[in-house]
């Protein structure tokens, strides 16, 4: 159903006033827990629009909820409007003219980022009201983004525990949808049990972890009692951890292919190349349209492996002779990225696409890269060279796998 031309027409009918909204949050710059006055003119907001306000939520003064609707799925809008130390600046001038005073402001752009979310929310609880559509929206106020992790806090007092959906923005230079982004971390560096399977042997290897503030790693007060009392009491983290790799070794145990997804794979390993081109400016002295070509070969491969597996599955005709003969291949993909020479000046890391610094840093297409940095271009060319010729192999063998899976219908 087509609804954005009148979501637009509910937004413009009030813009006025949260424009006005992030004007009066542009003047009164608060940092993370003080943000008592632009609270305040949210609230007041929330409640001339109609919603349901709950204040001083999850025990923090300056975070607020607005609710509108009844029934339905919940569908949750976030807004910030916490300023930064350092970043006032005088209104609708384009060049830097700092605020009078202790210099704080919203260089980040949270005035926006509130008012904005908060109008997004009354344009759907109108739409959605105007038409009889079950709904709950709420607009979450949320404090202290900057350096305070207020949405930690809230989130562990519940607050977030039955939304359905959550969306949120951020004031940029363009207007648009960011790339979507994998929960996983493709540069994994090294300083882990997986450096010798993956950078040596080429075995596939994941890690799953928790990030946040660890202030005590290596130290002294790494210990027992810091876990059960600062790090994990109750020790949920480490009891959702478990229950993940008992998932994981489940899904991986009882699938008839291993689900291996080469095209997105492929794609990791083009933005490679284009972090390393804005890094050291290689395109000059290396063609890197033709490995850029090879990659989007290995994407293409990958993609129509996909299709057939998912074919074969679904047909009910892969057997378990024929899924381990697809397994074998699959694994093999990784091991292809192996070079027996290693990388340049470092022979024990053998794969051409991970590696590590001297340090635990992560380095993506190593041989590359470090050949680059020294602006050594004959020997970035040749290890360009290697990663076009791995690229075809492993392109050549996907398409191989596909070509059997297909011909067994």
């Amino acid at each position: 159903m087509q609804n954005t031309d009148e979501i637009w027409r509910l937004v413009d009918a009030k813009k006025g006033l949260f424009e006005q909204l992030s004007d009066q949050v542009w003047d009164t710059p608060e940092l993370c827990y003080t943000e008592f006055r632009s609270c305040a003119e949210h609230t007041a907001l929330l409640e001339l629009q109609g919603f349901r306000v709950t204040k001083n939520v999850a025990g923090i003064p300056t975070a607020v909820v607005g609710e509108a609707g009844e029934d339905g799925p919940v569908v949750a809008i976030l807004g910030e409007y916490d300023a930064l130390p350092g970043l006032g600046q005088e209104s609708g001038v384009a060049e830097a003219k700092p605020l009078p005073g202790d210099g704080h402001g919203h260089g980040c752009g949270h005035n926006l980022l509130g008012a904005a979310s908060m109008l997004a929310a009354t344009a759907v609880k109108d739409y959605l009201a105007a038409r009889g559509i079950k709904g709950r929206v709420r607009y979450y106020g949320c404090p202290a983004e900057e350096g305070g992790a207020a949405k930690g806090f809230m989130a562990r007092a519940g607050v977030f525990s039955d939304v359905d959906v959550a969306i949120s923005w951020h004031p940029a230079a363009f207007s648009g949808v960011n790339e979507a982004l994998s929960l996983a971390n493709t540069r994994i560096g090294s300083g882990s049990d997986h450096t010798v399977f993956l950078n040596f042997l080429g075995i596939p290897t994941m890690g799953l972890t928790f990030v946040g503030p660890y202030g005590v790693y290596h130290s002294l007060y790494d210990d027992y009692f810091w876990m059960n009392h600062f790090g994990d009491p109750g020790y949920r983290y480490h009891t959702l951890m478990t229950q993940l790799w008992g998932a994981l070794a489940l899904r991986l145990a009882n699938a008839d292919v291993l689900p291996f997804d080469f095209e997105s794979y492929g794609e990791n390993i083009r933005q490679f190349v284009v972090d390393l081109n804005l890094a050291n400016r290689v395109a000059g002295h290396i063609d890197l349209a033709a490995l850029q070509r090879q990659i989007a070969d290995f994407q293409s491969a990958g993609r129509e492996l996909n299709q057939s597996i998912a074919v074969a599955i679904a047909s009910g005709r892969l057997d378990a002779p024929a899924a381990a003969q697809v397994n074998a291949q699959l694994m093999q993909v990784e091991r292809n990225w192996c070079n027996p020479n290693g990388i340049p000046g470092r022979p024990w890391f053998k794969h051409s696409l991970y590696a590590a610094r001297y340090t635990y840093a992560h380095l993506e297409l190593p041989g590359l890269t470090e050949a680059s940095e020294a602006g050594d271009w004959k020997r970035a060319n040749e290890q360009e060279k290697i990663l076009e010729t791995q690229l075809a192999g492993n392109t050549a063998l996907l398409k191989k796998i596909s070509q059997e899976l297909n011909s067994a219908r």
